[in-house]
């Protein structure tokens, strides 16, 4: 039974290892090519880049034979998503959503969302302040409308050019632990924390620290996704696609 993993997640990554412990099935993870350097286990069949659309997806579906679709882009994938969708219901294949839990605020906690850019930037104020900022490298030049601002700003990948005139550049992969935050925090002198809700475990240790510190949170709310059967993790994933077996 061929599987098609649309990637981009931690859990993507550990349940194409699941499937390849099972014999029934075959996998191809997919992947965006939003970093330079995917991190792609040995031995695992994988490819990167987009298919052209909804009618370049029905098209590799139908030409690789794919029995069923796991949509397990980033939380903020916006298009795709609903490309797979579409395109796996031309092709009459089952689809499900492997989409972990969003972050959600606990005693102690000083959070606000928000629904874009724009509006965490009209929260940090005209008064300069000092800004933790995880959103992505390709998001981050949105905040060169608020230059007064000092930024620490953290990617995977180095964000290129630097559209910011006040920052620290960090290149760093999770996941990271509590005392990596609230030591990057304190040496900063952070007073207001930006990301993206993206939910997980690899970065939820800046959530803590800030928690820890007192630090006021700014989260970017996910996008509208849509409605599909839901996984939460890799091993309900992995049943939905035992369920399918013939």
């Amino acid at each position: 039974m061929r599987i098609l993993i649309l990637g981009g997640t931690s859990e993507a990554s550990e349940l194409v290892k699941l499937l390849a412990e099972e014999s029934f099935f075959q996998a191809t993870l997919s992947l965006a090519g939003r970093t330079r350097q995917p991190q792609v286990a040995a031995g695992i069949s994988h490819r990167i880049g987009g298919f052209g659309g909804v009618a370049g997806l029905v098209q590799w579906l139908r030409a690789q034979h794919i029995a069923a679709l796991v949509d397990a882009t980033h939380p903020f994938a916006r298009v795709m998503p609903f490309h797979a969708a579409e395109a796996a219901a031309i092709c009459g294949i089952p689809i499900l959503a492997l989409r972990r839990p969003a972050w959600q605020a606990g005693p102690g906690d000083d959070w606000r969302e928000f629904d874009d850019h724009a509006g965490i930037i009209a929260a940090l104020g005209a008064a300069p302040r000092r800004v933790f900022l995880t959103v992505g490298r390709l998001e981050v030049p949105a905040y060169a409308t608020a230059p007064q601002h000092f930024y620490l700003v953290r990617s995977i990948d180095p964000v290129v050019p630097q559209p910011l005139p006040e920052a620290a550049w960090l290149t760093e992969r999770g996941p990271f632990d509590l005392d990596h935050e609230l030591g990057l925090l304190r040496q900063h002198c952070i007073d207001a924390v930006v990301s993206k809700n993206s939910g997980g475990f690899a970065t939820e240790a800046k959530l803590l620290a800030a928690r820890s510190l007192g630090l006021p949170v700014l989260l970017l709310r996910r996008p509208q996704k849509p409605a599909l059967p839901v996984a939460a993790t890799a091993a309900a994933a992995l049943d939905w696609l035992r369920a399918l077996h013939p």
